[in-house]
């Protein structure tokens, strides 16, 4: 009679555990959704404009499960821009890795950047937002990636005159709007070369390589085949 007892209670914890389990991913995925549909809704129509009904409809919620996760649409705003930069740090921390040379932290960092702009296209149009606005804390970045590194390894470069004279920074930034652009002006683009607003996976793979050979040629540095 224990030992049924014992079984029936041992069944009945491990019911409650994979009840919890369950509930807990389900919980997960459901916050992933909200964090999506604010990115996109966020860098569209900025903060002002968008309500947490807006949220909610896009992905099919209600309100109040919104609200549930998110108690206002302050904290959804705060944790949808740590969310975004999240997703770009993998990225940056390529350029600080001692093991690879200039050419290799360049080709990684746009690699990366590049794939975490497919999985997420409306990221970058947001951090820009964010950036215009005042929203977002610098130091969210400074705090996970020390860029002096590789600052320091490109003004090496130089000095052994085996780069284009040029700005640490300013060869971060040309990287950056090259990778972004045709994410950011999608509408333009679609007027000017005929590509359309939406740019497909295939697009932004060739731009992986276009991007690369064009920086690395452009700093003077070797081309990686």
């Amino acid at each position: 009679m224990k030992n049924g007892c014992g079984q029936f209670c041992t069944f009945g914890i491990l019911k409650i555990i994979t009840g919890l389990y369950s509930y807990y991913n389900m919980a997960k995925d459901t916050k992933q959704k909200i964090l999506d549909a604010a990115l996109k809704l966020f860098s569209e129509k900025g903060f002002a404009s968008v309500s947490v009904l807006d949220v909610a409809v896009q992905i099919g919620l209600t309100r109040t499960t919104v609200n549930h996760h998110y108690k206002t649409k302050e904290l959804l705003y705060q944790e949808t821009l740590k969310f975004a930069v999240k997703q770009l740090l993998p990225s940056f921390k390529v350029l600080v890795r001692k093991q690879f040379n200039t050419e290799g932290r360049i080709l990684l960092f746009i690699d990366k950047y590049i794939k975490v702009l497919q999985e997420y296209p409306y990221l970058s149009s947001f951090l820009i937002y964010a950036i215009n606005n005042a929203t977002l804390d610098i130091a969210l970045l400074e705090d996970n990636i020390n860029l002096d590194l590789f600052y320091k390894k490109i003004n090496y470069r130089i000095k052994q005159g085996t780069m284009t004279k040029i700005s640490p920074q300013y060869v971060l930034i040309l990287i950056l709007s090259l990778c972004s652009y045709p994410i950011i002006g999608q509408k333009l683009t679609s007027l000017s070369v005929g590509i359309h607003p939406d740019v497909d996976d295939s697009f932004l793979s060739e731009q992986t390589n276009i991007v690369t050979d064009f920086v690395l040629r452009g700093l003077g540095l070797n081309p990686i085949n």
